[in-house]
């Protein structure tokens, strides 16, 4: 009875897991949809798609088997965000082939490869950007775009520029994101049990929104004086 007991309440604490954590996303996803929306209307141009990295991030985290959660992402950003201004077939096409893109990548550089993530050495380092932050994002975008093109819902003639925003976007947020947040999050497992030290918590959060109070102040000093106040371009 009491072996009983004890996995029903293991079953329940990993169901309360998922559940929190299938929740964090697609808050989070949302919310890095709409900066990227904002980024994109005040520059012009889109550097970076931090929605890439957060993917990525979830599959390493969470498990690759959690993929399906990254194409729900797409019809609740739909649902809330796009509605009847676009088509939400298109979307879940797109996220469903990043997704099992991504998820294919991310099993074969952990299982496969067996690199440590965070990367620990310049071997794991390479192939997380090589096979994660490059070609991931080359393959997702040519299988994403010709298949736009075989619905019919994207032109031939816009394949180059769209081809370049899937890849420099995407590979430019996982391979400077990525590393960055599991570094924070995983400091213990990259350093040797007698230099076990907590990360510069402190100092990072203060940088962070220092940036983003330069960022966001920048944002509004542009829309008042319809001037670029900062140029993000690098």
């Amino acid at each position: 009875m009491n072996h009983l007991i004890v996995g029903l309440n293991r079953h329940r604490q990993g169901w309360r897991e998922t559940a929190i954590t299938i929740v964090v996303y697609l808050v989070v996803s949302q919310l890095l949809d709409v900066l990227a929306a904002q980024i994109m209307s005040v520059t012009g141009i889109r550097p970076f798609y931090p929605n890439a990295a957060l993917d990525v991030l979830l599959l390493l985290l969470a498990g690759w088997r959690f993929w399906p959660v990254i194409v729900l992402g797409s019809v609740v950003h739909w649902a809330l965000i796009e509605g009847m201004h676009s088509n939400v077939w298109s979307a879940v096409i797109v996220k469903t082939i990043e997704a099992g893109g991504f998820a294919v990548a991310v099993r074969y550089v952990t299982e496969m490869l067996d690199v440590s993530i965070p990367p620990r050495t310049l071997r794991d380092f390479a192939w997380f950007c090589g096979v994660v932050g490059i070609a991931a994002p080359i393959v997702v975008a040519v299988a994403s775009l010709s298949s736009l093109v075989a619905i019919n819902y994207l032109a031939v003639d816009d394949l180059p520029q769209q081809f370049s925003r899937f890849v420099l976007g995407d590979a430019s947020a996982i391979v400077v994101l990525v590393p960055t947040v599991m570094t924070f999050l995983r400091w213990k497992q990259i350093r040797p049990p007698a230099e076990h030290q907590d990360p510069p918590l402190a100092e990072a959060i203060v940088t962070l929104v220092a940036t983003a109070l330069l960022v966001v102040g920048s944002h509004i000093l542009s829309s008042i004086t319809h001037e670029t106040v900062l140029d993000l371009s690098f």
